[in-house]
């Protein structure tokens, strides 16, 4: 290990009882501390506690005495054995409950979605569009999708999860129902589909957002996972019903399927609880993640 601005010297690395990293140069005795003219502690070189965290936390790279921020206690760290997830952690008692409710509305909305996309070329060529103009209009009414994605960042941080989703509920099934009764010329197509797509990724970006924050950290993932297996499974079976209901009823009858599928959602939604401007602690604190003996 070498010191910066020692290149071009022999430098003589040893720690101190501070578990710094001192280096010795041409430009001072062995043993003093240079980092360009500060400390920064390397306690993962020397095995004391100060690190490379210190630094981020003091603001600076300069300066001695940089404080030792002591961010995991010796019984936090624990064993260091990993702990087993088990399957059932995500169903049973409070989490239960959060699991079914993301599920449902990771279902409707994520099958929604993938209708509409799947389908809306064939729904434009019913109405008289060209194969061309229908894939046309589906492209662009999809920056609807880009600015709903945008949107969800910026609702992500300063509006609540559940009125987000609720709201966002509302207006898709309202976009839906419009787009399936009115939208009669190009231009209603395309104002009335981007205004779908932007509501729908406002959707599901958020979902995404809200899933992680409900689950104790060591059944994060897999329980963020599971939500995310029920969006994808719902894109994969709705649409062929769907499809079978546009070859029975007509364009109508499938965007008020999706209009339906989207107020369920708005109800699922009233079953999770709000995680905006919560820690992740608090909002855990009713479902312990204890493994089963």
């Amino acid at each position: 290990m070498g010191c910066p601005g020692d290149a071009e010297v022999e430098v003589d690395v040893g720690c101190d009882e501070g578990g710094f990293v001192a280096c010795g140069s041409g430009r001072g005795p062995p043993g003093e501390r240079v980092v360009e003219g500060g400390d920064v502690p390397l306690g993962a070189a020397c095995g004391g506690q100060a690190g490379g965290e210190d630094v981020l936390a003091a603001g600076r790279l300069k300066g001695r005495d940089l404080p030792t921020v002591p961010y995991l206690t010796q019984s936090a760290a624990g064993t260091g054995r990993a702990e087993k997830v088990r399957l059932g952690e995500v169903f049973r008692g409070e989490l239960l409950r959060r699991t079914a409710a993301l599920a449902v509305v990771s279902w409707m909305t994520f099958g929604a979605q993938i209708t509409v996309l799947v389908l809306m070329p064939t729904i434009l060529v019913d109405q008289g569009y060209t194969i061309t103009e229908s894939l046309t209009f589906t492209m662009v009414m999809n920056v609807g999708s880009l600015l709903g994605a945008a949107a969800a960042t910026y609702a992500a941080l300063h509006w609540p999860r559940r009125l987000v989703m609720t709201g966002g509920a509302v207006a898709a099934c309202l976009a839906a129902l419009a787009f399936g009764f009115l939208a009669g010329t190009s231009a209603l197509v395309l104002l009335l589909g981007g205004t779908f797509q932007f509501f729908v990724l406002l959707l599901n970006s958020t979902v995404f957002a809200w899933a992680p924050e409900l689950y104790p950290t060591r059944v994060r993932a897999f329980g963020t996972s599971m939500i995310a297996v029920q969006g994808n499974v719902a894109g994969a079976f709705v649409p062929i019903g769907a499809g079978l209901l546009l070859d029975h009823a007509g364009v109508v009858a499938v965007f008020v399927l999706t209009a339906a599928m989207y107020g369920v959602m708005a109800v699922a939604v009233r079953f999770a609880p709000e995680t905006h401007g919560r820690s992740l602690e608090d909002i855990n604190v009713e479902a312990p993640s204890a493994a089963p003996a």
